[in-house]
């Protein structure tokens, strides 16, 4: 009886494959079509897919239109700018995080700046995103905007304190 139940032990059990690592929120395409979104749904679906709680700042960031803008986005203080084929989720994260590094001291900064150089060599999704996008590497406000943008709720944990109103203990949630 004893030696069944060490052979049904000994079976070779199935190995099933790793998920292949992929971005947490890639880029969504540019919107070709002409027609203006509704800006507000696209904060609403941002909060949602990014996890930021409602009580956030960063809800009432003030969001327009500028179809003769040079730039996809971009940020004044704390009114977001954007072309209307840019007008999405991922775009107004971006841009939300340039906010919320504004918040950073220049001391908060400088740490995330040793720490992004030394995890976006170790961390998995970190390295996936700079094998396919590599503008996060221009420099560390691009590299804060880019590891908010498409690893958001993902990022390295050691990150989170680093991204005011969005990941800290006041503006978001933890994955």
């Amino acid at each position: 009886m004893c030696w069944k139940k060490i052979s049904e032990w000994l079976k070779p059990v199935p190995i099933k494959p790793v998920p292949k690592l992929t971005i947490p929120h890639p880029e969504e395409a540019q919107d070709n079509s002409g027609e203006l979104v509704d800006l507000e749904h696209v904060r609403d679906v941002w909060m949602i897919v990014w996890h930021v709680k409602a009580s956030s700042p960063m809800k009432t960031v003030e969001l327009v239109f500028d179809p003769n803008s040079p730039y996809p986005a971009y940020t004044i203080g704390r009114k977001i700018v954007f072309q209307p084929s840019w007008a999405n989720p991922g775009v107004l994260m971006h841009e939300i995080c340039h906010i919320s590094w504004s918040l950073l001291t220049d001391k908060q900064q400088t740490q995330f700046g040793i720490l992004h150089d030394q995890l976006k060599g170790t961390d998995p999704y970190m390295k996936l995103l700079y094998s396919i996008n590599t503008y996060g590497l221009t420099n560390h406000i691009e590299g804060h905007a880019e590891i908010g943008r498409y690893l958001g709720q993902f990022m390295p944990e050691i990150l989170k304190p680093f991204y005011p109103c969005l990941y800290d203990s006041e503006g978001g949630q933890s994955h």
